[in-house]
């Protein structure tokens, strides 16, 4: 496709107006959908939202957008230094007429200021056009998906998920002390395997690595997704089924992958597909905290603690002893003075219900449900 003018869409987030530019979605003369060229460039869609809603709005020195497409994740980010890269020519010319549109002013090609914020576009593969260099934040949207059939706006350069273990392995050595890297990512489940097991070799050592899955397809409804938009004949979908087959993939898995450059490192690979909703970028980072600080048995017993009524991962579920034991807490009692209170009125052991309450407690202080008051 080449197109000499695109499509605009307005995004806003928070008071934050920009205008994205972006290929039109293809139809005939009778205005029915056709299949999207190979070299597509996308506006917003569902993946655009969940990265912008899941990346911290704090002001940072230098900030890299990996894959930057129409320049979506670049304009919303809060940074005295932006580098945006993609290896797709069309897409970069796209990102710079967004910056145009959203009232920027531009510099030289490819180098726009938008108040004290400077923005540089970059040409190139994923990482490539910033070796040597770090940042104070990170957000990544590539191309992920698998084996696809030539997109150049979503389907990997790399043999099945090898784009994903390639990220992870070189993203650390672009992190500050202190930086945050947020991607979205597919993994293959593999048939004979456990794929918690599988993406755990990939973790880096030199970082903390939070991975949530938020779905997961079959082989089938995978292509299915994938197919829909770009009307992949049934030749070529039996082939792209053949080529996961022989990678050993029973299915694929969706989610965000989030890196934090801390003296304390720990990884959590998680399901999180039960979710009510993806956390924002001020939920990302408390859930960093909590993972990064787990509280030990004293902590846990003698402090008070506030409950989080609405959570990103949806109600917590109680037991009938664990709703006792919440009832107490509400009431701004520590977790050793609700166990002393339900025991009097609960036919529990004292010694379970303590092991009870300890894990249930820590379980909670994990995953943000509970917060030290």
């Amino acid at each position: 496709m080449t197109a000499t003018s695109w499509a605009e869409t307005k995004l806003m987030r928070g008071r934050t107006l920009r205008v994205i530019a972006h290929d039109p979605l293809p139809v005939d003369a009778e205005g029915t959908p056709q299949p999207l060229p190979a070299d597509f460039v996308m506006g917003i869609g569902g993946a655009t939202e969940t990265l912008l809603e899941l990346t911290p709005r704090r002001h940072v020195g230098r900030a890299l957008d990996i894959g930057c497409g129409s320049g979506a994740q670049t304009l919303f980010l809060d940074a005295d230094r932006i580098i945006a890269t993609d290896i797709d020519e069309r897409a970069l010319a796209a990102a710079n007429a967004s910056c145009h549109l959203s009232g920027f002013r531009r510099l030289e090609p490819d180098v726009w200021r938008n108040g004290d914020t400077l923005i540089e576009f970059r040409q190139g593969s994923l990482l490539e056009p910033v070796e040597g260099q770090r940042f104070d934040l990170i957000v990544a949207n590539p191309p992920f998906v698998i084996e696809g059939v030539g997109h150049v706006h979503r389907d990997s350069p790399l043999p099945g998920d090898g784009l994903v273990r390639d990220l992870l392995a070189q993203l650390p050595s672009h992190m500050n002390e202190g930086a945050v890297a947020v991607l979205l990512a597919s993994w293959m489940h593999p048939a004979d395997g456990d794929w918690e097991e599988r993406l755990a070799d990939w973790l880096p050592d030199e970082v903390s690595t939070w991975v949530a899955q938020r779905d997961v397809l079959d082989i089938d409804a995978y292509i299915d997704v994938w197919s829909a938009d770009a009307a992949v004949p049934p030749a070529e979908r039996l082939l792209w089924r053949a080529r996961l087959e022989a990678l050993g993939a029973s299915g694929i898995g969706f989610g965000w992958i989030v890196l934090h450059r801390a003296r304390a490192h720990w990884s959590v690979i998680e399901d999180v597909s039960t979710a009510s909703r993806v956390p924002d970028g001020d939920e990302v980072l408390a859930q960093l905290a909590a993972f990064a600080s787990p509280p030990d048995a004293l902590t846990l017993l003698g402090r008070s603690w506030t409950f989080a009524d609405t959570h990103w991962r949806g109600p917590l579920a109680l037991g009938p002893v664990e709703a006792a034991l919440l009832d107490e807490v509400r009431t701004g009692a520590t977790i050793e003075a609700a166990v002393a209170a339900v025991a009097t009125r609960l036919p529990v052991d004292a010694d379970d219900l303590l092991a009870l309450a300890l894990a249930w407690a820590r379980d909670a202080a994990l995953r943000g449900y509970l917060v030290p008051a």
